[in-house]
């Protein structure tokens, strides 16, 4: 079975399907030309080498979701786990596909997927067509486990999406996402009786994603929302953690990031976000 990384199972099981094998090899988005990717792998590299100035901090784009948003239109990269078993349910009018993946000798993963096609008049198709199908809504639910007998802890992730995407066929200009990620992680340490609980969060609203990404590689319009949610109790107690990002997409690389209520302007390639000056 193939390896992935864990940090981009939140977002990258529903690529999956929109970007490979599951959507008969079909890209619901033109490819961006390779020059600008080039550009943006330079950029991410300079600025984690880059020292931040005092109004100024790194976000994580892939914990987030912006990640998300940018690389599903793409084909390659880091692959989620590969569904097998898919079958059409007539009845349902769904594709239903299981999840099975083995992350490294101790981690393992499995799950489902089901995937829903519609045209434009909403009449429900068995797989995806290019030129008809208007609207993609993935479902899908993983659980991985690891286990790590030299620190004798345990590490449980559970994942939950669904995601709508509108105006999927070769006619449209853009692709409308919404839906949700839900990450629910536990890290138990038997030898030292303390465990870790997090919750991780984010929700799409009318991200609004232009088919040609090599024309307008970003986002016109739409948020995304994190939110995150922590404690660690046993012989390291500590308060519950809570913080969350509010990302308003413009089309532009450097959109408003509210960050627990204080107003940033992010950058979309390196992860840099600045504070904004009161007026």
């Amino acid at each position: 079975m193939q390896r992935v990384r864990m940090g981009r199972v939140a977002g990258a099981v529903a690529a999956v399907c929109l970007v490979g094998g599951v959507a008969n090899g079909d890209a619901l988005a033109a490819i961006v030309d390779r020059s600008l990717q080039d550009a943006m792998s330079s950029e991410v590299s300079l600025a984690n080498q880059q020292e931040l100035r005092g109004d100024q901090i790194r976000v994580n784009l892939g914990l987030i979701g912006v990640f998300a948003v940018l690389e599903l239109p793409y084909s390659g990269g880091s692959l989620p786990p590969q569904p097998h078993a898919c079958r059409y349910d007539a009845s349902a009018e769904t594709k239903k596909c299981q999840l099975a993946a083995s992350y490294a000798s101790t981690r393992n993963a499995a799950g489902a997927m089901s995937i829903d096609w519609r045209s434009r008049t909403g009449a429900a198709q068995s797989q995806f067509d290019r030129a008809t199908t208007d609207t993609a809504i993935v479902r899908s639910a993983l659980v991985t486990t690891k286990g790590d007998s030299a620190a004798s802890r345990v590490d449980t992730r559970a994942y939950r999406s669904t995601r709508q995407f509108s105006g999927t066929s070769s006619a449209s200009e853009a692709r409308i996402l919404n839906g949700a990620d839900t990450t629910f992680k536990t890290y138990d340490w038997h030898d030292r009786n303390r465990t870790v609980r997090q919750e991780h969060v984010v929700i799409y609203s009318n991200v609004t994603l232009p088919n040609n990404r090599s024309r307008q590689p970003f986002p016109t319009n739409g948020i995304v929302f994190y939110e995150f949610s922590g404690i660690t109790t046993g012989d390291a107690p500590n308060a519950p953690l809570h913080f969350n990002y509010i990302v308003n997409f413009d089309g532009t690389r450097y959109p408003d990031l509210r960050l627990n209520g204080k107003s940033y302007t992010l950058d979309l390639i390196t992860g840099i976000a600045t504070l904004m000056k009161a007026d």
